[in-house]
């Protein structure tokens, strides 16, 4: 072997008897038990700063800089361009059997599934977790792959019409029984006082979307009397004074609908059906809805209230009736 110079290279076409040839592991345990609890000294580390500054190969000229400075292991170009290196080889493979089960992916996976289910070696990530650096290399190294089963139809799918059988259920089915429920509780609903289970972490305090609809959206949308509403309540003081009493605001329903006055005590209810929203509303539909629940249902239309005189003998003919709830 030559002379080897400061810079590390050398000369005349020679080259080491080691290059492109790799230790082996039972060498690389050697050496590694060798330097075990080795320090390398003070002087020899002065020696190769020393040597490092006075070559040249370790220098840079004025305004030059290193490739990669600035740039971490998970952005090195040595890393990705190493990666995308070994992507072709890895797109190359072909799918492979498993000869104890049948099951079928690329060769790397076969031959781990082999030695992990059936041969009964240790998975060596076994109880621990791969660091984010490792995590960014392996999505690196997957960049560009295509998955073997990749444009065929589902009839050439390996398990295409192939049932599962009673193990593998009841492998699933265990693997779900171990899982962890998430806990539930049951609450009563803060509008009609029927119980429902919910998950404790919910928020959820009324028990279906009527209730919604009922207990918030409806009085936020209506908490107060229409003019002809206010109309109307007024002339029922006037030719009734203090028996209706004004409930259009969600305070009182029967199935889904919310009547408009009701007398207290008695199953009698006035609805106001405007000519706008009810427009082409049949009346007797909503009489007939209050009836199966027991209640007697009297329909004024908004432009009834223009003719006080036979508005009132209408009111008043009803209001006779004096029917007690119940």
């Amino acid at each position: 072997m030559k002379k080897v110079t400061n810079s590390g290279q050398f000369q005349n076409g020679n080259i080491p008897h080691t290059f492109g040839k790799h230790r082996s592991e039972e060498t690389k345990e050697k050496l590694r038990q060798a330097n075990l609890g080795k320090v390398t000294p003070e002087e020899i580390k002065r020696k190769i700063s020393l040597a490092c500054k006075k070559s040249n190969s370790g220098q840079f000229k004025k305004g030059q800089t290193s490739h990669n400075k600035g740039k971490t292991s998970e952005t090195s170009e040595s890393i990705l361009s190493a990666s995308v290196k070994r992507l072709g080889k890895k797109q190359n493979c072909k799918p492979r059997e498993c000869p104890f089960c049948g099951k079928i992916s690329t060769a790397q996976a076969i031959g781990h599934h082999i030695n992990w289910t059936h041969l009964g070696k240790e998975n060596p990530m076994k109880g621990r977790k791969h660091t984010e650096e490792s995590k960014l290399k392996n999505s690196i190294s997957c960049l560009g792959r295509i998955p073997w089963n990749k444009g065929l139809p589902k009839e050439k799918q390996p398990r295409y019409g192939i049932k599962a059988t009673q193990q593998e259920i009841d492998k699933r089915r265990r693997k779900v029984l171990g899982q962890q429920r998430v806990p539930r509780e049951k609450r009563k609903c803060h509008y009609c006082n029927k119980e429902f289970i919910v998950k404790i972490s919910s928020k959820k305090y009324l028990c279906s979307h009527l209730c919604q609809i009922i207990a918030v959206a409806y009085p936020a949308q209506k908490n107060k009397p229409t003019k002809p509403e206010l109309e109307l309540l007024s002339f029922l003081h006037f030719v009734c004074p203090n028996q209706w009493r004004y409930v259009g605001d969600g305070k009182f329903w029967i199935s889904n609908m919310n009547p408009d006055f009701i007398k207290p005590n008695t199953n009698m209810l006035i609805e106001l059906f405007g000519e706008y929203w009810h427009k082409g509303e049949n009346p007797q539909n909503r009489i007939d809805l209050f009836k199966k629940y027991g209640f007697n249902c009297l329909v004024i239309w908004e432009n009834e209230l223009k003719d006080k005189t036979t508005l009132e003998t209408k009111i008043i003919k009803y209001n006779r009736r004096q029917i007690k709830f119940g």
